[in-house]
């Protein structure tokens, strides 16, 4: 609980202003898919602890009520802000939480993935880092972290709804861990660059997709909104990836389509 409380702390520090906002208590409806939160992991969080986080982070704890949110202007009873704390992935001295904020107003959502350090018997949140950022990536050299990168497609495959552009072919494949290994091998983060603008369509992509390594020299890309998306089946080549790829849809009946798919390795915009 002392990890949580730091960043209830760091939460309180950012409303200097002393907006109303308030603490969701829904762990099972996590905004962030790769958090690791749910109803199991989250079980220890009693009616107290969450009461304790919302008093130090100076907010109201609401949950399965209604939010009055201040769309307009602040009034009596309304919140301008609510946010959500992830279950903290601690190992030894060093944590990682994700911490979600939804502020209606203005249509704003954010989530940081947070690193906390423990000094002493104190937890304090250093800042917010990339999803590139893990606990032990400056200790242990992993078979993923030789596979990630940038990669340029054919096609511009990687599609989504709404804002525009609305595609790309560039790809970025992330060390990072986004689900324990169930068996199948691990499974790690990707994003399109440029990846959705629109927060909501951006995690309804990332919530069903991955990426992983399914022998030495080939691995399985999803890009999918649970809906449809492509499925990539990939070897790595000496300019970076060839193999096949599967448009998939929900629609019953629909017709599977099956083309050959290339794509280059380049260096990552910004790295």
């Amino acid at each position: 609980m002392a990890i949580e409380l730091a960043v209830a702390r760091y939460v309180g520090k950012g409303n200097n202003r002393q907006r109303p906002i308030g603490l969701d208590d829904r762990a099972q409806e996590f905004a962030t898919p790769h958090a690791p939160t749910g109803p199991s992991l989250a079980a220890y969080r009693t009616r107290q602890h969450l009461e304790a986080l919302a008093r130090e982070a100076g907010a109201e704890l609401v949950g399965s009520r209604k939010v009055g949110y201040c769309v307009e202007e602040p009034k009596s009873g309304c919140l301008e802000s609510t946010f959500r704390i992830g279950v903290p992935d601690q190992r030894g001295d060093t944590a990682m939480v994700w911490l979600y904020s939804f502020e209606p107003r203005w249509n704003s959502e954010m989530d940081l993935h947070l690193k906390v350090v423990r000094g002493g018997s104190e937890w304090t949140v250093v800042g917010p880092t990339d999803y590139r950022e893990g606990l032990f990536e400056s200790i242990v050299t992993r078979r993923a972290d030789s596979l990630s990168g940038c990669f340029r497609f054919d096609r511009p495959y990687f599609v989504w709804l709404g804002s525009r552009p609305d595609s790309t072919s560039v790809l970025h494949l992330f060390s990072t861990p986004e689900m324990p290994d169930s068996g199948l091998g691990a499974a790690y983060f990707l994003t399109p660059i440029p990846s959705p603008p629109d927060s909501s369509e951006r995690h309804s992509w990332w919530r069903f997709s991955l990426w992983r390594e399914i022998s030495p020299d080939s691995i399985y890309i999803v890009w999918r909104n649970g809906r449809f998306g492509p499925k990539f089946r990939l070897r790595h080549t000496a300019d970076g990836l060839s193999g096949t790829v599967v448009q998939t849809t929900d629609v019953v009946g629909a017709p599977i389509t099956r083309d050959r798919v290339s794509a280059t390795r380049i260096k990552c915009p910004g790295g």
